[in-house]
């Protein structure tokens, strides 16, 4: 069940679907094998939902993170410590 909700969560995420790509990756990690790439895909979808080239981008942003999105991925990023 991991392995395909981790899936599912990978093509939501370069889909353009960053809610259902959290939600899928969200039940993929707790899994022993698929659990920290889950949860490091989930950081970088908080940072950036749009998976935008960041370094690339010139003018103005549409989107940029807030405190929300930021305390969730400190958060992710302390659970995998």
């Amino acid at each position: 069940m991991a392995g395909l909700s981790f899936t599912k969560g990978l093509y939501n995420k370069y889909m353009g679907d960053p809610m259902g790509a959290l939600k899928e990756l969200n039940i993929a990690r707790f899994d022993g094998f698929f659990g920290e790439s889950a949860i490091t895909n989930m950081i970088e979808i908080y940072l950036n939902p749009l998976n935008d080239m960041i370094y690339s981008a010139s003018g103005e942003q549409e989107y940029s993170s807030t405190t929300d999105n930021i305390k969730a991925a400190s958060d992710l990023i302390m659970e995998l410590n």
